[in-house]
Order: C-alpha cells, then sequence, then structure tokens
C-alpha cells in the first residue's frame, strides 16, 4: 500500500509539474514547414488558396512499469490563403494567412480546434532571372529570401483533459524567422526544382520554444504543351527535419526527429489559372524517438495570376 501510495504521489507531482509534463508529451506536429512548390508566370501576381493534410498515431510511453502505454490519433488539416506580389523583376513578396482543424482522439476522448493559424510573410530576391545559358538552352531561376512568422494563432488552449499539449495549438506564440532558397532549371520539356527552407523558433511566453524546422524538397517534371494549357506531371522527395523542443531550461526528449516523403504530383497552368494535387508517401521516419507515425500526406492549391 505504501508503494502504490508513493508511485501515486510522484505521478501527481510530475503531472502538476509543467516541465515533466511536457516533457512526457509527445507532438504530433513537431516536423511543419513552409514550402512553395513550382512557382507559375514569375511576372505575375497570384492570390490562392491551398488545402494540406496532416495525420498523426502518437504513442505516449508509460511514466512506470506499471502503467499502460497509451496512443492518440491526430489530424491536422490546414487552408492556407496566399498571394504573391511582384514587386519587380527581381523581387517578391509572399503572404500566408493559415486556417487550421485540429482533430485528435485519445482514450476515447475526442479533442477539436480550429481557427487562424500564425500569419506569415516572406520576400524573395532572384539572383537568376530566367536566363537561358548561351551554349545550352537551359532556362533557370534562383531565388533567395526570407521572413517572419507571427504569433496572430491562439496557443494557450487546452485539451480534453484540461492540459496544455504543444502539438494541438493553432500557433506556436511566438515570431519565428523564415529561411528560403528555391532553384528551377528546364530544358525542353524537362525539368527540376530543389527547394529549401528552415523556420528558426523563438521563445513564446509559456517559456516554450519549438526546436527548429528544416525541409528541403527535390522535384524533376516533364513539360506538357496543349495549345496555351501546360499541364507539369512530378516526382520528387521531401526530406524534413526538427530539432528537440525546449521548454525552462532543458531539451524534451520526445520530440524532434526526421522523416523522408515521396513525391508525385500533377499541375495544371494557364493563362490565369494554376491548379495543383500533390500525394507524399511515408519513406521513412524517425520523429520523436519512434514515438510518433505520420501517414501519408495530401494537399491540393488552386492560384488566380493577375
Amino acid at each position: 500500500m505504501l508503494s502504490k501510495f508513493i508511485r501515486h504521489f510522484v505521478f501527481s507531482i510530475l503531472l502538476l509539474s509543467g516541465k515533466s509534463m511536457w516533457a512526457c508529451d509527445v507532438c504530433g506536429c513537431s516536423i511543419s514547414g513552409l514550402q512553395f512548390g513550382i512557382l507559375p508566370q514569375f511576372q505575375k501576381h497570384f492570390v490562392g488558396m491551398r488545402y494540406s493534410t496532416k495525420s498523426f498515431t502518437s504513442i505516449h510511453p508509460p511514466l512506470f512499469t506499471t502503467d499502460s502505454l497509451t496512443t492518440s490519433l491526430e489530424s491536422f488539416n490546414t487552408v492556407d490563403l496566399w498571394g504573391r506580389m511582384a514587386i519587380s523583376n527581381r523581387w517578391q513578396v509572399f503572404g500566408f494567412l493559415p486556417i487550421n482543424f485540429i482533430h485528435k482522439v485519445e482514450n476515447g476522448i475526442l479533442y477539436d480546434a480550429s481557427g487562424l493559424g500564425d500569419v506569415s510573410i516572406v520576400g524573395l530576391y532572384s539572383l537568376i532571372n530566367q536566363k537561358k545559358s548561351k551554349n545550352i538552352p537551359l532556362y533557370q531561376n534562383l531565388q533567395i529570401g526570407g521572413g517572419i512568422k507571427l504569433p496572430s494563432g491562439s496557443y494557450q488552449t487546452l485539451d480534453a483533459a484540461k492540459e496544455w499539449i504543444p502539438g494541438v495549438q493553432l500557433g506556436s506564440g511566438s515570431v519565428d524567422f523564415l529561411l528560403n532558397v528555391n532553384y528551377i532549371v528546364k530544358y525542353q520539356h524537362f525539368g527540376a526544382s530543389l527547394e529549401a527552407n528552415a523556420r528558426l523558433n523563438q521563445q513564446n511566453d509559456l517559456s516554450f520554444k519549438f526546436g527548429n524546422r528544416y525541409a528541403s524538397t527535390c522535384k524533376v517534371f516533364y513539360r506538357i504543351d496543349s495549345k496555351k494549357n501546360v499541364i507539369m506531371p512530378n516526382l520528387g522527395l521531401t526530406f524534413e527535419s526538427s530539432n528537440r523542443d525546449y521548454h525552462e531550461g532543458a531539451f524534451l526528449d520526445l520530440s524532434g526527429g526526421k522523416t523522408l516523403f515521396g513525391q508525385i504530383g500533377v499541375d495544371y497552368f494557364a493563362e490565369h489559372i494554376s491548379m495543383g494535387l500533390h500525394y507524399q508517401p511515408s519513406i521513412y521516419q524517425d520523429v520523436a524517438q519512434g514515438n510518433i507515425i505520420s501517414s501519408n500526406r495530401f494537399s491540393a492549391q488552386i492560384l488566380y495570376l493577375f
């Protein structure tokens, strides 16, 4: 009886301790990034909408040997309202306004949250601006830049168990900095694109800092011309990594990791309309010491160019 009382007493203390609670939590959205994809008609402005969905199975290890392991199912759906303003031949500014929908089920308890996420603004400069090589008919564009993510999304929401869990917040609560590099090269009907981005996260007022996020995508594509329209099937890989989260002077064990996804998609380009469908099958993942298992991903978008 005494040992049982001590075990439950320690367990209660751990639950009341913010650091311990967060350290035992598994963050279902611990890896995420801001990606552009293959962008149409560099000289034009656009506005559009992009839908993306991600889902995870999170394993919550027991605190004690006598406790049982629990799992939760989490899905994250985002509708991004985004656009581009072409300021000049070399400068472009992008804006992203995400609407997030979070769904989580753990031990039969349902948790739902929806609303505005963290707004982002990014500026890109074209170092190579759609130039052809003199010797080989290569068509290239290289953009570099960065931006800022603002804490516009709610980040103090409690789940059904009245706990603050980092993985199910609509926003991070911090001002974060973004870095981006985009490169596209085309030869006749074939082409390739390389995109790399980083999100350098800062600490919020809850003394919590999400680990920095990094992502890179490489695609090959083939251009099919049909009158004034273009259909572009593409294949590729996306590698993502995340540093461990940080809270009150300590790194959290069950956070951070690496994933590798395939890329299968098709994009359609017309004079004023662009559409795309993309599917990402999971190839490799090691997130939160194997305690987060990501399902395949899907995204779709439509843009209006003017």
